[in-house]
């Protein structure tokens, strides 16, 4: 078995690594202005937004973990690159409740705007099949 080269695992690993703390700055502004501009809104979707905020953030916790324990850790060992690191399990996890999160507020937003309780009942049957087939499926 010949050696992974670094360029398509730890390159590849460090970017997206990046790419996450990039991406998690502009949602932290969007969770700035929704507490500043949305005081309005009731109490559990506030929280939902909060839960978000926080899921997120251990998300991206677990990702700077799993990629400092890749590159510096087990520096000098590419064999490392054939474990799945407990990180990287645990990241999966949080990225499904986020995302499950984030699609419960849109679900709440079209309520809001169609009272349509049919098609919100199919958005969160959909939901609720969705995810935990994500979770069983990595």
């Amino acid at each position: 078995m010949s050696a992974p080269t670094l360029d398509t695992t730890f390159g590849a690993l460090l970017l997206g690594c990046l790419v996450s703390v990039i991406l998690y700055g502009v949602s932290v502004v969007q969770y700035l202005n929704y507490y500043t501009y949305h005081r309005g809104d009731v109490w559990f979707l506030r929280l939902l937004v909060a839960v978000t905020f926080l899921f997120d953030t251990v998300g991206l916790a677990l990702v700077i973990h799993s990629a400092y324990w890749h590159l510096v850790t087990n520096f000098f060992n590419p064999s490392t690159l054939l474990l799945l690191n407990w990180t990287v399990k645990l990241s999966v996890l949080f990225h499904v409740f986020t995302a499950t999160a984030v699609q419960s507020i849109y679900t709440v937003r079209i309520w809001r705007l169609s009272r349509s309780y049919l098609l919100t009942g199919v958005i969160i049957v959909l939901v609720v099949v969705a995810h935990p087939s994500v979770m069983l499926g990595s």
